[in-house]
């Protein structure tokens, strides 16, 4: 197959390379000669580009320089077609290059401002815990504080306190878990409420190993005549065993004077893995 192409580009004209950096260049010349052999005219044709030339007689010294020149003129454009697509080859190989630093650069880029938004968020999230974290210190401090006001004003109310219990709904409690408390109320010989009141209630956990302490119910709300209970709903508490105190503020609405205050301390609450 390689033979018949090579044939055929040189039949028709065309640079045939060798494959050893040289190349066929294809010529035809015409001769007419007379009877007693002299040439009366001449001619040479480029078959590559159909460019010809005529002498009025043999002159080998002129087609010998056609035929040069046509073909070092073939060489030279063939060398400066290679060099102008070495050259643009160069020229896009530099472009990709430059599209390949830019695209870089906006991906750092854009790296850098996704890492920013990223360490802003936290930093906002992280403000967010510690805000709400000294809300809840707060809030259980002052629920402690509550207990303990309770403490003392039943122990010097002008009214004696009922007795009071804590029970829980429905025990165990897994972790995470709200689960049920009743307070019980006796306000003697076993009897319930005398009157109706308004009661404000708070139940503090604090866990035996460890530093938590959280108020896990804070309630109010009417405690009818002959009620002897209140039940409520407390949050969920990570695993661990606790100790529960609770204090209740009764008082008579048509006074609006606090009358009674009863207290529950140091109910066990074990709190179970999930």
């Amino acid at each position: 197959m390689a033979t018949e192409d090579t044939a055929h580009r040189m039949a028709v004209g065309d640079p045939v390379p060798t494959g050893d950096g040289q190349r066929y260049e294809s010529f035809l010349w015409r001769l007419r000669m007379a009877e007693d052999g002299t040439v009366s005219d001449a001619s040479v044709q480029h078959v590559a580009t159909g460019e010809m030339k005529h002498w009025p007689a043999w002159d080998p010294a002129a087609m010998l320089s056609f035929v040069t020149s046509r073909a070092t003129r073939d060489t030279r454009a063939t060398k400066e077609a290679r060099a102008a697509e070495e050259a643009r080859a160069a020229e896009e190989a530099r472009a990709a290059e430059r599209r390949r630093v830019a695209q870089e650069k906006d991906a750092a880029q854009a790296r850098s401002a996704a890492q920013e938004r990223s360490a802003a968020q936290e930093r906002s999230a992280a403000q967010e815990r510690s805000a709400a974290e000294q809300k809840r210190a707060a809030e259980e401090d002052r629920a402690a504080g509550k207990i303990g006001r309770a403490a003392e004003a039943g122990r010097a109310g002008t009214e004696p306190a009922p007795a009071a219990g804590l029970r829980l709904g429905s025990p165990p409690v897994p972790a995470g878990t709200r689960f049920g408390l009743t307070l019980t109320l006796d306000f003697g010989a076993g009897g319930g409420a005398p009157y109706r009141m308004v009661y404000d209630l708070v139940v503090v956990a604090r866990r035996l190993d460890g530093d938590l302490h959280e108020a896990v119910v804070r309630d109010n709300g009417i405690l009818e005549a002959d009620s002897s209970g209140i039940t409520v709903e407390a949050d969920g508490l990570p695993a661990g065993v606790y100790r529960l105190d609770a204090a209740v503020t009764l008082t008579k609405p048509s006074i609006g004077l606090r009358g009674r205050t009863a207290l529950v301390e140091g109910v066990l609450l074990t709190v179970l893995p999930r």
